[in-house]
């Protein structure tokens, strides 16, 4: 399906649109009712596409044939008052390189408001990743701030996998971190190679961190320990040289 520039699609309150291939907008795109992303094909949005209050954009239903993406690119705008369905278990993913604000909900219907404003526009391959647990990326902010959201555990990488490791011009710009509540583990690597941050705020949620979650992050000075972190990895804060202060976090703190 292709919406031009200049064009109207409308799916009313109640109704289903069940794609099987990709839908490309370039025009305004305002669902009200449930549009169903299926079998590995893509929204692509260049355009405005409006999901109002109590509909759904659902990618995946459970199996692994069915792995849709939602991809809202440069020139794209989402304004999203219903809810963008992440499915954990068959690997579907949302890709925002443009502007997004609204609702990401996943399977067991826990629900996350973001607003990234506009992603950064020079690495746009790392403006939003998605990993097996619904958790993403978002570089903005002229490529200085770094922002970890979704749901769930932030899988285990190795040098090479995060959208900045290879990318040298990339680490050095990014200055800021900040991780949504919701976050439950940082694997291994997960943030690495983050030579210009100099403190890390971590949520409460976190329980688990991995083996060098922080190698190389060389001028970070200070990070809090959630108190449901129960272990720490001889290697998490391997070639963190000016850190100076670890708070560990107490209930109630």
């Amino acid at each position: 399906m292709n919406v031009a520039s200049g064009s109207d699609i409308n799916v009313a309150q109640g109704g289903t649109l069940t794609s099987y291939g990709t839908i490309e907008n370039y025009g305004t795109f305002v669902n009200r009712g449930t549009i169903q992303n299926y079998c590995n094909e893509s929204i692509h949005n260049h355009g405005m596409f409006i999901n109002m209050p109590d509909a759904t954009i659902d990618n995946g239903d459970g199996s692994d044939e069915h792995k849709g993406r939602f991809i809202n690119y440069e020139d794209g705008i989402v304004g999203n008052n219903g809810s963008l369905v992440v499915d954990t278990d068959s690997g579907s993913s949302f890709v925002n390189y443009g502007v997004f604000a609204g609702k990401l909900k996943n399977k067991s219907d826990e629900e996350l408001t973001v607003d990234l404003g506009k992603a950064g526009s020079s690495y746009n391959e790392a403006a939003l990743h998605d990993s097996d647990s619904a958790v993403f990326y978002a570089i903005i902010n002229d490529n200085t701030k770094l922002i970890v959201f979704g749901f769930g555990a932030v899988v285990d990488h190795g040098y090479g996998y995060l959208p900045w490791s290879t990318d040298e011009k990339l680490q050095e710009s990014i200055k800021e971190v900040e991780i949504y509540p919701g976050i439950t583990e940082l694997g291994n690597y997960s943030l690495a190679y983050l030579p210009n941050v100099k403190e890390l705020t971590l949520p409460e949620t976190i329980e688990e961190i991995g083996v060098s979650a922080f190698q190389l992050d060389t001028k970070l000075e200070k990070i809090n320990i959630p108190e449901k972190v129960t272990y720490l990895s001889d290697f998490t804060f391997e070639q963190c040289k000016n850190l100076k202060t670890v708070t560990f976090d107490k209930p109630g703190n």
